[in-house]
Parts: C-alpha cells; sequence; structure tokens
C-alpha cells in the first residue's frame, strides 16, 4: 500500500505491517484460507480460497469523502483475482467478468457493460487496468501522466498500475513446462505454466489404487489462471 504491507503465510494466514492510522494493518480475527492480497492507499483486500473477498481499512478517498473502496458489494462471489487501486477495488470473477467498487471520479470503476474474458486486473491512483485473455487490455480513468496507455498492438502477458505509471510484460509462446510438483501421501501436486498468462495447478489424487487429475479449489487467486489441463504422465521421482 502507501505506506503498508502485506503478506501471505503458507498456512492462508495475513501477516501485515506499517501503517495502521485507518485500520489497514489490523487483519480481522479468524482471517483463514487466505491465497491472495492487494494494499491500496490505506485499505486491504484479500482472496479466499472460497472466492470471497474480505476488506479492511479506510473507506474515505484522499480529501476524507466516503466511497466505499473497503465496503466489499454484497453478495460477491467466485472471485479469482483482486487489486487494490489507491481509494478503489477491482475483482475478476470465474465467468471473465470484472467488478469494481470505490471512488470513481475518474471512471477507474467505469468497467463496459457486457466485459467478459478478463483474466487480470491492477489498479493506480485514478486508472485501471484489465488484461484479457487474448492478450489485449481495457484501459479504465485518467490518462493525464500517459498511464493507461499500451505499447504498441502486441498481445501482453501481464499488466501492473503504478500511482501514475503502468507497466506491461509483453506476450511471447514457450513450450509448457513444469515448474515444481510435490507428493503428500496420497496427493500428488502438479504446477506447470505455458505462457506467462496461462498458468495451471493439477492434482493427482490417489483413491482405491486408481489416479485421476482433478482441478485443485487453491487454483483461485493465481494471477492469470486461464484453464485446467491433463498434464499426462506422472514426472519421474
Amino acid at each position: 500500500g502507501h505506506w503498508h504491507s502485506l503478506a501471505v503465510t503458507e498456512d492462508g494466514r495475513v501477516v501485515a505491517w506499517g501503517d495502521n492510522s485507518a485500520g489497514q494493518a489490523s487483519v480481522p480475527l479468524g482471517l483463514s484460507d487466505v491465497i491472495a492480497v492487494a494494499a491500496g492507499a490505506r485499505h486491504s483486500l484479500a482472496l479466499t480460497r472460497q472466492g470471497r473477498v474480505v476488506a479492511w481499512g479506510d473507506n474515505r478517498n484522499a480529501i476524507a469523502v466516503w466511497v466505499g473502496q473497503a465496503a466489499v458489494p454484497q453478495g460477491l462471489s467466485n472471485v479469482v483475482s483482486i487489486a487494490a487501486g489507491a481509494y478503489h477495488s477491482l475483482a475478476v470473477l470465474a465467468d471473465g467478468r470484472v467488478i469494481g467498487w470505490g471512488d470513481n471520479s475518474f471512471g477507474q470503476i467505469a468497467v463496459p457493460p457486457g466485459l467478459t474474458g478478463a483474466v487480470a486486473a491492477s489498479g493506480g491512483v485514478a486508472h485501471s487496468l484489465i488484461l484479457l485473455n487474448d492478450g489485449s487490455v481495457v484501459r479504465l480513468g485518467n490518462n493525464l501522466y500517459g498511464q493507461a496507455e499500451v505499447p504498441g498492438d502486441r498481445p501482453l502477458a501481464w499488466i501492473s498500475a503504478g500511482g501514475y505509471h503502468s507497466a506491461f510484460l509483453l506476450d511471447f509462446l514457450r513450450p509448457i513446462r513444469m515448474v515444481r510438483y510435490e507428493r503428500k501421501g496420497s496427493r500428488f501436486d502438479l504446477w506447470i505454466q505455458a505462457w506467462p498468462r496461462q498458468r495451471y495447478v493439477l492434482e493427482y489424487q490417489e483413491e482405491l489404487g486408481t489416479g485421476a487429475w482433478n482441478g485443485l479449489p487453491a487454483v483461485r487467486g493465481l494471477p492469470g489462471l486461464v484453464r485446467l489441463e491433463d498434464p499426462g504422465p506422472l514426472p519421474e521421482q
């Protein structure tokens, strides 16, 4: 955030430190099963394994007007990715839609009606970027310093909105590769990656002497998740 930081531990807890003047570093008691966090100017967001968003901290903008960036919309569910702008928040849903709430003084949460195919979002002070599964980017909000400009016409692999600037990772093709795998008793977790925009997590579960590949619920919130695929035979152990 502006003056605070967040981290997710391996067991799904959130640790926060730094400025706590608006309660942005006061993690709600009992919060667990967290897989991703995002920090705004003075508010914080957490995404749980179940696709739920939890928010805490300030609900006011820079001039102390209530805008509700930490007031999660009622009924919000099936979230796979979150982003925090300075005074606004964004959530990407499993069906590729994007929901925004908080400050909209520059149109930074004015998501085009009917927009689908989103895989990631990022928020700055007064602008937002939405990455679609074809590598294109939807730009929202203030562009006074060119922060919402997209370089060239090449497909992008990742986006990041700073306060008044943005950074983009250009897409490129590369073969699917295994990132890591773990065997824990009868469970076998395999992480593979294709394009930077497409990451996959699969679970191999042995039951009654037979095996089957299943998509892990834990894939919720992993940046760039597009789909799950069967990678074939298990790697050598």
